[in-house]
């Protein structure tokens, strides 16, 4: 996922340079109808012996009464809220460093591609030394060291006028960021019960869309009346508060409690 990731916007940003945003637009839709040919074609079988099983799992109302149970458990919902709070931060650098870079420092299309390929190539690199870390020295460590230089380099973005040093910023600020995502969802694993693991991970992600869904307008009201450089402050305090709230989460498997 983070490969893929990692070459899209820098395939868009070429692409830019030769086709208009409709033809980038309709030329990057095809990859995803290819992979939705690819699923019918290779989950298809998979359906039908899912059905087959389907009697020996429990009772749709026990299943329901141990997601409610899930659901009002303290510790899941402050991890859910603080995933939520990392993924507003996500989400708008996704929506404001593209117009960060187009009209304050009137970056190209070209450099705006190498900019979004530099976040999430330093997300490639993080994720699979975050998620061995983390075995070894618990969830808690690792997010927070993750959140805590994540905060310190959104706010440093603005002080970062030429593009490589942009790039450079960003690179690291991907690393940070995107080196926690996996580590929060094993650190839902760790705190659901196996089999309603997959309703955990959906209160996770629910979460997440929610909070962003209410953010991203917020964030572009502040864009307009105190300008683009406020936002990245926003970003990094909401960053902040989750550090705050991972402080007192527990810290997981494959480390000692405090």
């Amino acid at each position: 996922a983070n490969l893929g990731d990692t070459l899209a916007p820098l395939a868009a940003g070429a692409l830019l340079m030769v086709l208009t945003w409709q033809g980038t637009a309709l030329t990057g839709a095809v990859p995803v109808f290819a992979i939705a040919v690819i699923l019918v074609l290779f989950l298809r079988q998979s359906v039908g012996k899912s059905d087959q099983r389907g009697n020996r799992h429990n009772g749709m109302r026990d299943y329901l009464i141990q997601v409610g149970r899930i659901a009002r458990d303290r510790t899941v919902l402050a991890l859910c809220v603080m995933s939520g709070m990392r993924n507003i931060a996500q989400n708008g650098l996704y929506v404001f460093l593209p117009l960060y870079l187009v009209n304050e420092l009137d970056s190209g299309p070209l450099w705006l591609g190498i900019t979004m390929t530099a976040l999430q190539a330093g997300g490639l690199l993080a994720s699979p030394v975050a998620g061995a870390w983390s075995d070894r020295a618990g969830r808690r460590p690792v997010v927070l060291a993750g959140l805590s230089v994540t905060t310190i380099v959104i706010a440093a973005i603005t002080l970062t006028q030429n593009d490589l040093f942009i790039v450079a910023t960003v690179s690291l600020l991907g690393f940070a960021l995107f080196a926690v995502r996996p580590v929060i969802h094993s650190w839902m694993m760790d705190l659901s019960p196996a089999n309603i693991a997959g309703s955990a991970t959906s209160i996770l992600f629910g979460t997440q869309a929610l909070l962003t869904t209410i953010m991203m307008p917020l964030g572009g009201l502040v864009a307009d009346r105190y300008g683009l450089p406020v936002v990245f402050y926003c970003l990094a305090g909401t960053i902040l508060l989750a550090n705050l709230i991972v402080y007192w989460l527990p810290s997981g498997k494959g480390g000692s409690e405090p």
